[in-house]
């Protein structure tokens, strides 16, 4: 958890060592939010050479704890975990997979943004309700990569609540670009 600390502050070297030294000198390492909106805590399990097209396989994971702030807002009489939280989350494991393969490496001060014009289809069927805690997985499974000027993933991902698949995207896309 140090770890991944470590990069929300913007060092990426205390977070993925060697090979990472090049970003010591950053101003502004490309990063996953935290506080709020830190929906992960643990990076269970990473290979870049992983995922059923061996071109990388990330599973995050985190607990969702009954008095999480989102459930005061949502839905009222009938609490549950926006659909657009577990979304969020998503999109930044794919971003820690693009920072753990080195994509940020030589990019201080750019940031995560969604494919121009693609389309990302996001289908939630289950809840997360304040009746747990609950385990949250997110699973991210590389179609391709693009290591162009603005480096790209494409990916399908799988989030699950306590083993149970509650939200899909086939295609979503990230890149690193430019401030």
């Amino acid at each position: 958890m140090e770890d991944l600390e470590s990069l929300i502050a913007g060092d990426a070297y205390s977070c993925f060592g060697e090979g990472f030294a090049a970003t010591a000198s950053h101003m502004r390492t490309p990063s996953i939010p935290g506080g709020r909106l830190r929906l992960f805590d643990t990076v269970a399990e990473f290979d870049p050479n992983g995922g059923p097209w061996g071109r990388g396989y990330l599973r995050a994971v985190g607990e969702v704890r009954p008095d999480a702030w989102f459930y005061a807002s949502h839905f009222h009489n009938d609490p549950c975990m926006p659909a657009t939280l577990v979304a969020e989350g998503a999109v930044h494991a794919a971003g820690f997979l693009m920072l753990a393969m080195g994509f940020g490496i030589h990019r201080d001060g750019w940031r995560f943004e969604p494919v121009p014009g693609m389309r990302q289809t996001f289908v939630c069927r289950g809840q997360v309700t304040p009746d747990g805690p609950h385990l949250l997985e997110f699973e991210i499974f590389v179609k391709e990569l693009i290591a162009e000027a603005e480096p790209t993933v494409i990916a399908a991902v799988l989030c699950k609540s306590d083993g149970l698949k509650i939200f899909l995207c086939r295609q979503l896309g990230l890149k690193l670009t430019p401030y």
